[in-house]
C-alpha cells in the first residue's frame, strides 16, 4: 500500500507523500484533507522552515538570500522526512526542487505529487499575496499589477516546470473543488497502490 513501510538498511521507513507545485495551486489546502482521508498527519515545509528559523520565509529571502534559504529548506525537508514513524502527508515550498538535493531527498522518502494549474488561474489566486517573496513587484510593493504578475509566475513556472514534470502523479486543481482534486488524488495513489 501507499502507506505501508517498506526496509531500507535494516529498519522499516514509510512512504510519504510530497505534494509539490507552485504557489497557490492548492498544497496547503489540499494537503490536510488528504491527510484525513488517508488518515495520517500533514505537515507544510514553510511553516517548519519558518518555525525553525524563528522568522518569515520573505524574511529569511531578505536577510539571507534564496540559496541560504533552499540549504534551509533542504535540511528541513531530510529531517521530517527522516524522522517520522508513520507516512505522512508533506507540502513542500513552490521552489523546493529546483534544488536537487531536495529532490533526492523527496525520492528517497516517498511519492511526488505535482498539483499543477495555468497562469491565468495562479494569478488570480495570488494577486492580493503579499508573503511570496519571489512574486512581490520591484520595489517591494505587496500587490502587483496582473501583467507583471502573469509575467512573474510563467517565468517561474517555466524554471521550475522540469522538476514538477518529473512528479509519480499529476492532478490540476484548475476549476475543481477542494474535495474533488482530493477525490482524483486519492483514486491515483489506489492505482499506483494497485500496481505494486
Amino acid at each position: 500500500m501507499i502507506g505501508s513501510a517498506k526496509k531500507t538498511a535494516g529498519s522499516f521507513r514509510p512512504r510519504h507523500i510530497f505534494l509539490a507545485g507552485f504557489s497557490g495551486s492548492g498544497k496547503s489546502t489540499i494537503g490536510p484533507r488528504l491527510a484525513r482521508r488517508l488518515k495520517t498527519d500533514f505537515y507544510d515545509a514553510d511553516a517548519l522552515i519558518e518555525r525553525r528559523a524563528g522568522k518569515s520565509i520573505s524574511r529569511i529571502f531578505e536577510d539571507n538570500g534564496e540559496p541560504k534559504f533552499r540549504k534551509l529548506e533542504s535540511e528541513t525537508i531530510a529531517k521530517l522526512a527522516g524522522s517520522l514513524h508513520n507516512r505522512a502527508v508533506i507540502a513542500l515550498g513552490g521552489g523546493a526542487l529546483r534544488n536537487r538535493t531536495t529532490e533526492r531527498i523527496v525520492r528517497e522518502h516517498g511519492l511526488l505529487v505535482y498539483l499543477s494549474c495555468p497562469v491565468r488561474e495562479l494569478a488570480r489566486r495570488l494577486m492580493n499575496a503579499g508573503n511570496r517573496p519571489l512574486l512581490r513587484a520591484e520595489g517591494g510593493r505587496r500587490k502587483a499589477a496582473t501583467s507583471t504578475l502573469l509575467d512573474r509566475i510563467a517565468r517561474l513556472l517555466k524554471q521550475r516546470r522540469p522538476g514538477y514534470e518529473r512528479a509519480d502523479i499529476r492532478v490540476s486543481t484548475a476549476h475543481k473543488t477542494v474535495n474533488e482534486s482530493v477525490h482524483e488524488l486519492v483514486l491515483k495513489l489506489r492505482a499506483i497502490d494497485a500496481g505494486r
